[in-house]
C-alpha cells in the first residue's frame, strides 16, 4: 500500500462513532488532548479530529501536518 492508501484506510476509524461539536470543553491539563477527545469526550471540533489523524499518521511513519484556518471564498470586511 502507498502512504496515501494507508492514510485513506485510517480515516474511517479516526472517529467512527463521534460527533462534531461547535462548542467543546477544554481538555484537562493532565491529559493528552487528542487521547481525551477520541476516547473520552468523543465529540469535538474538526481540528481535534485533524490533530488525531496527524498523530496516527506519524505513528505509521507517514509524514503529516495539519493546516487550519483556510477557506475558499471572498473576503468580507463586514
Amino acid at each position: 500500500m502507498t502512504p496515501y492508501d494507508r492514510a485513506k484506510a485510517l480515516r474511517p476509524g479516526c472517529a467512527p462513532t463521534s460527533r462534531t461539536a461547535r462548542r467543546s470543553p477544554v481538555p484537562p491539563a493532565n491529559r493528552d488532548a487528542v487521547d481525551w477527545v477520541l476516547f473520552d469526550l468523543r465529540r469535538g471540533y474538526c481540528n481535534y479530529y485533524a490533530s488525531a489523524m496527524v498523530v496516527m499518521l506519524r505513528t505509521m511513519g507517514i509524514p503529516a501536518r495539519m493546516a487550519a484556518g483556510f477557506a475558499q471564498g471572498e473576503w468580507d470586511a463586514g
